[in-house]
């Protein structure tokens, strides 16, 4: 047999079979291969797929476009087919919400009411937070007022809600209180005198007994009595404060008395055999050792009023514990050196009112507190009694202390000058003074300190020539009676028919925790705080 091949093609490929006639039927060799020839895909021409798998264009047409319409095919959702995908023909649109069945609604359910509980669980939270907010901004409201507003359950750094400030005329009745019972001039002793039975006769008052309406009030000092008299009688002093009274001679000679403290006293004479008004042809008690002539006594008591309002809050201890080294002069008020310590500002303080001076160590000895008036003119020095209290003159406005030798020249935060005098406990100095300008001088009046509304209801006349006076007045010489006039030329404050209104810087006051004390320089003052309710409630129970 001759040789021959045979060509097979499939799709672009082919295998080429070569036989030679060699008998038998044997194929020669297979694509060039000759041998035992194993077949491969390239041998058979199968298809092979690329690595990275097949790419489109390997595909047929048919399947090509198929494939290309899955691309732009809708894509579910990972959480589902929202309704609004779906088409309104096939499930109807309820508020965009799809109707769902079985368990799917009832997790829904579960869903919808977990969601109701968390909601509900806000708002109570966002209550609480505000109750608890609520519970604590809220706090008692109480009242205090008078010469000095004193309540002992403030609360901590809140400002009060109202604070009012009465002004009133300032009136120098030279110490004494009773309208008008010593003069402006130096004779001190009105030109009265009074019958208490056949054998005394009180100078200076008509009164028929000894009290302190009676008394003159005299600061401690050195004072001179004189009194004319047809008849020599004893001179007695009577101490309204304790009942006694002492004699500092006769009648026909004049008499040097010394007053020891602060008080009313009441001048009168005694004669076993009588003593009456006709027996007497004059008399005057003067300040000093020595006597003058004689002067008829004068009422002139001068009258002032405000060109500011100062408002002082301090704790229980009224003093600012700013201290130096050094004392006062017991004749004049004025600094002077000294191995002690003294107050180094003056301290406001109240007329008539007791204090305790408490300190926790020992001051081995006197102590000494000086007085001043509205000016911080000094008017006198006293030590506090056994007890540490001690009470302020009439007329006092400021204080300052020192020490005694014994006590040192350091302070170490010991003392207090304590409101209420009741307090002997040491406190921190917590004093805050806030100075309110009153644009103008104002006699009478009241003050809303927080608004800084002023409403002016006195006037002030410098000397009195018959105007018409709307309502009451008070003069610098007359006492007020309805239907009189006051005396040509003297000082006059009267009440204004209609009051005006001045707005003025408003304030803010704010309380400490604990005792307060608030008051002014023009009257009593009114103030509406906010109470620690923990202490409220130990005031209320301790009642």
């Amino acid at each position: 047999m001759s040789d021959f091949n045979i060509q097979f093609e499939e799709q672009d490929q082919s295998i080429t079979l070569e036989f030679e006639q060699i008998g038998g039927g044997a194929v020669k060799s297979v694509n060039g291969k000759t041998g035992v020839v194993v077949l491969d895909a390239d041998d058979v021409g199968a298809y092979t797929k690329p690595s990275g798998g097949i790419p489109k264009t390997d595909l047929a047409t048919a399947v090509q476009t198929s494939l290309g319409k899955a691309d732009t095919a809708y894509q579910k959702p990972s959480g589902g087919i929202p309704a609004n995908d779906i088409a309104s023909g096939v499930v109807p649109a309820v508020d965009n919400t799809l109707t769902v069945s079985g368990a799917a609604a009832d997790a829904k359910k579960v869903g919808d009411e977990i969601s109701t509980v968390k909601d509900g669980l806000t708002a109570v939270e966002t209550q609480l937070e505000q109750t608890t907010a609520d519970m604590l901004n809220a706090y008692v409201t109480d009242t205090a007022s008078g010469a000095i507003a004193s309540f002992p359950d403030g609360a901590d750094g809140v400002p009060v809600k109202s604070l009012t400030v009465n002004i009133e005329p300032v009136q120098d009745l030279n110490g004494y209180d009773n309208p008008w019972p010593a003069g402006g001039g130096k004779n001190l002793l009105p030109n009265k005198t009074g019958q208490v039975g056949p054998a005394q006769l009180i100078l200076g008052d008509d009164a028929t007994a000894m009290a302190s309406a009676t008394g003159i009030y005299l600061t401690s000092g050195t004072y001179t009595i004189t009194v004319n008299s047809s008849k020599t009688s004893s001179i007695y002093i009577y101490a309204v404060s304790d009942g006694s009274n002492w004699n500092p001679g006769n009648t026909l000679a004049s008499r040097v008395i010394t007053i020891e403290s602060d008080g009313y006293y009441v001048p009168f004479l005694y004669n076993s055999a009588g003593i009456s008004e006709s027996d007497i042809t004059s008399f005057q008690l003067e300040s000093g050792s020595t006597a003058t002539s004689y002067a008829p006594y004068s009422n002139i008591c001068p009258i002032s009023g405000h060109t500011q309002a100062v408002v002082m809050r301090t704790g229980v201890n009224v003093w600012d514990e700013e201290s130096e080294t050094g004392g006062y002069d017991a004749s004049t008020g004025e600094k002077v050196d000294g191995d002690k310590i003294r107050s180094k500002n003056k301290i406001p303080c109240l007329p008539n009112t007791t204090y305790f001076f408490a300190c926790t160590g020992s001051y081995n000895g006197w102590v000494g507190i000086y007085f001043y008036d509205a000016n911080e003119n000094y008017v006198s020095v006293v030590a506090p009694n056994v007890n540490h209290t001690f009470s302020t003159p009439a007329n006092a406005r400021f204080l300052t202390f020192n020490t005694s030798d014994g006590y040192g020249k350091t302070y170490n935060h010991d003392i207090s000058i304590n409101y209420p005098s009741t307090d002997h406990d040491y406190h921190s100095g917590q004093v805050a003074q806030y100075t309110i300008d009153l644009n103008g001088t104002v006699y009478g009046g009241t003050l809303d300190v927080l608004t800084g509304v002023l409403t002016v209801d006195s006037a002030f006349i410098a000397s009195y020539n018959g105007e018409t006076l709307p309502s009451t007045w008070i003069s610098d010489r007359d006492v007020y009676a309805a239907g009189t006039t006051p005396t040509t030329g003297a000082q006059v404050c009267y009440k204004l028919a209609t009051p005006q209104t001045v707005q003025l810087t408003a304030n803010e006051i704010k309380t400490i925790l604990g005792h307060n004390n608030i008051w002014n320089d023009c009257g009593d003052t009114t103030v509406e705080y906010r109470a620690d309710t923990k202490l409220y409630i130990n005031k209320v129970l301790n009642a």
